[in-house]
């Protein structure tokens, strides 16, 4: 058996793809620490309740951040810190996963011993490359006036990639169009996992451990209906269809063809609570629940899934083989930066961008369902591939 230590990301983007391989991986009996390094990977740890209680049972979580202001809780810090480098450096041919975003200089040290000492491993954040072609740093270019006008209004993340300068012994991709990527990284070996939560591994895996949730409703529930919301207040919306506007559309159009389903709704952390609440006080539905289950796992149980906006739980949901709906108006700002301006159609998924289309949409959902996965993995040229610790080797 071989250690790992899996460093648990501040992104829910890049855990979502990689848990599914390190909970495997724990099941087959190689002992695994999930580290989380910093504040925000606690809060990120605690916000999503099944993942937390799966690597909580199959691993040792290893706590470096209190989660604390103050002297004593930096110094604790540290010191969990030093305890950490040192199992580390003590321990040999071991294998240590960490993100491939850009990070502190502490992240950058433990990188620099997980490769001398055992193998260093990044893992990615996206399934496959969603917009082929596409020149992102030529389009800042063209739209920057726009760009940080929009930044300063909204105070949004920056479109530009980060740097890579972590030390790696290998990049961990899910398709192999985003290979081209490596050249971003100080490392010139890529492993590709093949779309892990639609491997045969990880249905047996779901088979012996079936997952816990965060709310009874949706642990009691046989079927529902998931809605996604993305963005609030952003730079996709065009005006007058911000998320409260799209989201009490969509219940409409739910309602009007499931007048009895339980509709389960999930926001992004970055939605905010007391905003949420008062528009979906303002709605009115008795029927609907909010829950920080992952997207995998509410597909297991939805009939179908509704998103505000684009977002990369539409290839979750591909993976259970479940029809896929998004729902938004983009901004001029929006179809002008992408040359497309949703992948969804792409891979499968419909979207609509009038109440009329979402309702006619909804209506014929369940219908399209059979073939849902078939035509997704012949899109992503699918290959089932095992789990073995000898594939990071």
């Amino acid at each position: 058996m071989k250690k790992i230590y899996f460093f648990y990301s501040n992104a829910i983007v890049f855990n979502d793809k990689f848990i599914p391989v390190v909970l495997e991986l724990a099941r087959q009996g190689h002992p695994t620490r999930t580290v989380l390094m910093d504040a925000k990977s606690r809060r990120r740890f605690d916000e999503v309740y099944s993942y937390a209680r799966w690597l909580e049972k199959l691993t040792r979580v290893v706590r470096v951040s209190t989660g604390r202001e103050g002297v004593l809780a930096k110094c604790l810090a540290m010191f969990n810190f030093l305890r950490l480098a040192l199992d580390m450096l003590v321990s040999r041919d071991y294998l240590a996963f960490f993100d491939d975003k850009k990070t502190s200089w502490l992240f950058w040290l433990l990188t620099r011993i997980a490769k001398a000492r055992g193998r260093s491993l990044l893992f990615t954040g996206y399934h496959l490359d969603m917009y082929p072609g596409f020149d992102e740093e030529a389009a800042q270019e063209q739209n920057k006036a726009e760009m940080h006008k929009v930044a300063r209004r909204r105070k949004v993340a920056r479109f530009r990639e980060k740097s890579r300068d972590k030390e790696c012994d290998a990049v961990i991709f899910y398709h192999q169009d985003q290979l081209p990527k490596l050249r971003h990284f100080r490392c010139d070996r890529a492993v590709i996992l093949h779309h892990p939560k639609m491997q045969s591994w990880w249905r047996e895996f779901l088979r012996q451990c079936p997952p816990e949730y965060d709310n009874p409703v949706v642990a009691r529930a046989e079927s529902f209906i998931s809605v996604f919301l993305t963005h609030q207040g952003n730079y996709f919306f065009a005006p007058g269809s911000d998320l409260d506007v799209l989201l009490a559309e969509t219940i409409r159009a739910v309602r009007a063809a499931y007048p009895d389903t339980l509709i389960v709704v999930k926001p992004k952390t970055t939605v905010d609570k007391d905003f949420l609440d008062r528009v979906l006080a303002g709605i009115g539905d008795k029927n609907l629940t909010l829950t920080t289950t992952p997207v995998a796992l509410l597909a297991m149980k939805s009939l179908f899934g509704i998103t505000t906006c684009h977002t990369s739980a539409q290839f979750e949901f591909m993976c259970h083989g479940k029809p896929w709906l998004e729902y938004c108006r983009y901004s001029d700002f929006w179809k002008g930066y992408y040359p497309d301006v949703t992948c969804t159609v792409r891979f499968g998924g419909v979207w609509a961008e009038t109440l009329d289309e979402l309702m006619i949409a909804v209506s014929a959902a369940e219908a399209g369902a059979p073939a849902v996965m078939d035509n997704f993995k012949r899109i992503i040229g699918f290959q089932e591939q095992p789990l073995d610790i000898s594939l990071f080797e």
